[in-house]
């Protein structure tokens, strides 16, 4: 969850210094990275790969073991990292489909939802623990 953190500090950093592109690239990254130690601490295997949703589908979405709000939560925090995937590549690589404006609102969207992402990842991670 460390690495999660910080790719969603770099993101809050990036985007202060009006760098959007590379913000939202960060919180794809704090995102997956939240949602692949939710599936390692339910022993799953994690694949070397960005988009993780199949896995998750599989792993994560009945699991009896997380709690509970966090199950109720996923289909949502899915649509958020659908998003994220879906504009990962532009983000980060800079295939210009958005302008820097709409790179700032998406930003301002998103930021909290993957605050939201990232805390109940950690939290669920803290769950999954507790149970052992």
């Amino acid at each position: 969850m460390d690495t999660a953190k910080d790719w969603l500090l770099a993101a809050e950093v990036t985007s202060k210094a009006g760098i959007s592109g590379q913000s939202l690239f960060s919180l794809e990254m704090s995102v997956e990275i939240a949602l692949k130690a939710v599936l390692l601490s339910v022993n799953a295997d994690v694949p070397k790969v960005h988009d993780i949703r199949s896995v998750i589908n599989v792993h994560l979405k009945n699991n009896s073991v997380l709690p509970k709000k966090f199950l109720e939560n996923l289909p949502g925090y899915m649509k958020v990292f659908e998003e994220l995937i879906r504009e990962r590549a532009p983000a980060g690589y800079g295939f210009e489909s958005m302008e820097r404006g709409e790179f700032k609102a998406q930003m301002k969207e998103l930021m909290p939802k993957c605050r939201e992402i990232v805390r109940a990842c950690d939290a669920a991670i803290k769950h999954v623990e507790g149970k052992r």
